[in-house]
């Protein structure tokens, strides 16, 4: 298990000017060992902090990765709105120089909502 947290207040905003909106993210990262496909899984729990004294409305969170499978030149991606889940995959059976076939799912598995 690895945990962090982290902020926007950390220095000069170079894109957003100096507006800091104060919001603390702590990550908590864990796996499975296990026999089974949770063996190839791992799992991030975020809790996000409004440390400002004014309410954020209309916020939006997302995650972002940046998945190279092998050989970044073949990799296509693609999403399932039903399940909430992203993936990337190999435009064909033969990765690039390796000869690996790989796939990366990325899935939000719960949704909640809890005002401090």
């Amino acid at each position: 298990m690895v945990f962090w947290i982290y902020n926007d207040k950390g220095g000069a905003q170079t894109l957003s000017g100096q507006n800091f909106i104060q919001m603390e993210v702590q990550v908590q990262s864990f796996a499975y060992a296990t026999n089974d496909e949770i063996n190839d899984m791992t799992f991030y729990r975020y809790k996000l902090l409004n440390k400002a004294t004014e309410d954020l409305l209309d916020c939006y969170f997302s995650m972002w990765i940046d998945p190279d499978l092998g050989c970044y030149a073949d990799d296509y991606i693609g999403c399932d709105v039903k399940r909430s889940m992203a993936y990337v995959y190999n435009q064909d059976a033969v990765d690039g120089n390796n000869g690996s076939v790989c796939i990366m799912g990325l899935q939000i598995l719960m949704e909640q909502i809890f005002l401090y």
